[in-house]
């Protein structure tokens, strides 16, 4: 999962739902889009593939439990970067070392 922070959930942890997970490595991120969070759960021996399921934050942040997956030891979260943010800060980089070069600029 390229693009994404990952929130590595050590055993022994005593974590329970998201808002613990995030607020315990700082809260999210400025550029993390709250639209694209996943849960990826490791599958029993047997099934072979993992889990992955998709979380509404914004649903987690007003109460709702549809989503708001108990974290078990082994989950990792992937929070991505909002595209837009990454685009105005790459966008900020690039103008503002052009205006460096700019020779009549004082």
């Amino acid at each position: 999962m390229s693009g994404a922070l990952l929130i590595a959930i050590a055993a022994g942890y005593a974590i329970r739902k998201y808002p613990d997970a995030i607020s315990r490595v700082g809260g999210l991120a400025p550029v993390s889009s709250t639209r694209k969070i996943v849960l990826a759960r490791p599958s029993p021996v047997a099934m072979g593939c993992n889990q992955v399921m998709p979380v509404d934050w914004q649903a987690v942040l007003h109460g709702s439990t549809a989503t708001n997956y108990q974290i078990f030891p082994g989950d990792r979260i992937y929070v991505y970067a909002d595209p837009l943010i990454c685009l105005d800060n790459h966008l900020a980089k690039i103008l503002a070392a052009a205006g460096k070069l700019n020779p009549y600029q004082k």
